[in-house]
């Protein structure tokens, strides 16, 4: 059976790419059962001139749905609806896809109370990678100068020492700060919140990388946002697609990471910084920059917030991810005073203030030189863990788009594997709980991508990791 047209409808003003609207279109007329197992679709330059689109656009559809398992591409032939693909296995994958709590995945790979499953997408590093024995040293210090303030609650705005620190810290990063430009926070996930309860109102259109950091998609969710991917490149940003996005939509802030981006790991190219700046002043958007692993980045990598001084740029940082996930200690800095005493005021109202002890302990560290030691043997031991579990998962048909740079997490996909909601579902079903590209997708768009945390990345869980990818391409070839 042969078909000369497809009924779609495109929109062409619409912010999401024709390609996806098209794929889109046809696989519901799959589902539909319009278009039957077996049926061969227009061809690529048919159903172009039928819509009014390049056929490179038809290309990029007819390529998504292959990658699905819905349409199969045959040499010399053209492309034909999959048999049985209304109940293929991909489409029950995708159900799962679809069905996929955020809030609940972020719990899973986050929490740290006993578990069976073997976590490889994310969650604590385990405390073999702690430094205990500075940390101790670091307690002990300040517990014996701080001993009389364990019964006041501390300024609302941090503990001035560190901020004084930061400030410095900052400067030899390239921005300008000063300790009354600088919030102290409960690490930076208070921090974008707070930001999110100021700056974002329910319905708002909101920017964020595509794919993201999954707990800013979270927090968004529940504020009720309209949230908008920008692609996220090798470089940075698609600065073409942000500014696509900024004509139709007219959004206010842009959440983004610039330095070992969470979770693909790629670095913002200095080009890059400054064409998304300037984009960003023509359309008057705000930029929120989340710098957590500014510590494990190359030295002198390119800031936004160094590139605007704070002006347009809300800068994040923190020490969570460098130190131990439960010291939390994070900050932000902006030269936007009504801004920062807004956040000051939400900050009272929800807390009063951060643990100034925890502040004091990173204080300590930091003026000690403590701190500077064990970033360089985190990073040592990244290193040397990124080289054994990437050659491993190589193994297992994972490739990765970049040559690792640093950080504590590695983006990859299987290249048999289309969808990582199938791996990952297969996963769980063994006891492992992982990371699919999707979570980090603003609507969970189909990822063939996976998240995986270098510390946990051991042997035992790599070998439980292969049987799995092992399974699910045996169930693939089945459906």
């Amino acid at each position: 059976m042969t078909t000369t047209d497809i009924a779609v409808s495109l929109t062409r003003n619409s912010s999401i790419p024709l390609s996806q609207q098209l794929s889109s279109e046809i696989e519901q007329l799959i589902d539909r059962g319009v278009l039957r197992g077996g049926t061969k679709l227009p061809s690529v330059r048919v159903l172009a001139e039928a819509h009014s689109t390049s056929t490179h656009t038809v290309v990029e559809a007819y390529s998504h749905l292959v990658a699905r398992g819905v349409v199969l591409s045959r040499r010399g032939s053209g492309f034909f609806v999959a048999e049985n693909s209304t109940k293929s296995s991909v489409s029950e994958v995708a159900k799962l896809r679809e069905s996929l709590d955020p809030k609940k995945l972020g719990q899973e790979l986050m929490s740290d109370a006993p578990t069976s499953s073997v976590r490889l997408g994310g969650g604590p590093v385990g405390s073999d990678w702690v430094d205990y024995i500075e940390l101790e040293s670091a307690v002990r210090k300040i517990s014996r100068g701080l001993l009389p303030r364990f019964g006041a609650l501390g300024t609302t705005q941090g503990y001035a020492p560190l901020r004084e620190m930061l400030a410095r810290q900052l400067s030899q990063r390239g921005i300008k700060a000063t300790t009354s430009n600088l919030l102290l926070t409960n690490g930076a996930t208070q921090a974008i919140d707070l930001l999110i309860r100021l700056l974002v109102k329910p319905g708002q259109t909101v920017l964020i990388d595509d794919p993201g950091y999954f707990q800013t998609v979270w927090a968004l969710k529940v504020r009720g946002a309209h949230i908008v991917g920008v692609p996220r490149n090798l470089d940075g940003p698609d600065v073409a697609a942000f500014e696509k996005i900024c004509t139709e939509l007219k959004p206010s802030i842009f959440f983004t990471q610039s330095a070992l981006q969470n979770p693909t790991g790629s670095m913002l190219s200095l080009s890059v910084a400054h064409d998304l700046l300037r984009a960003a002043e023509k359309h008057g958007v705000t930029i929120v920059e989340d710098d957590v692993s500014a510590d494990l980045a190359p030295e002198n990598s390119p800031r936004l917030a160094m590139l605007d001084q704070l002006n347009r740029v809300i800068y994040l940082g923190s020490f969570s991810k460098t130190l131990t996930p439960s010291l939390r200690v994070g900050y932000l800095a902006t030269k936007r005073t009504d801004f920062l005493e807004e956040l000051v005021t939400l900050k009272l109202i929800s807390c009063y203030a951060s643990c100034e002890p925890n502040e004091a302990i990173v204080h300590s560290l930091l003026a000690d030189g403590h701190y500077a030691r064990h970033v360089r043997r985190l990073d040592r031991r990244l290193q040397e863990r990124a080289s054994t579990a990437i050659a491993r998962l190589e193994q297992d048909g994972f490739r990765i788009d970049q040559p690792y740079i640093g950080g504590t997490f590695v983006w990859m996909k299987q290249v048999d594997i289309p969808d990582a909601m199938a791996l990952t579902n297969q996963a769980s079903r063994m006891g492992m709980l992982l990371a699919p590209g999707c979570a980090f997708r603003p609507n969970l768009e189909l990822s063939p991508y996976l998240r995986f945390s270098l510390p946990l990345c051991t042997d035992s869980a790599l070998d439980m990791l292969s049987k799995a990818v092992s399974a699910t391409q045996k169930e693939l070839r089945r459906g």
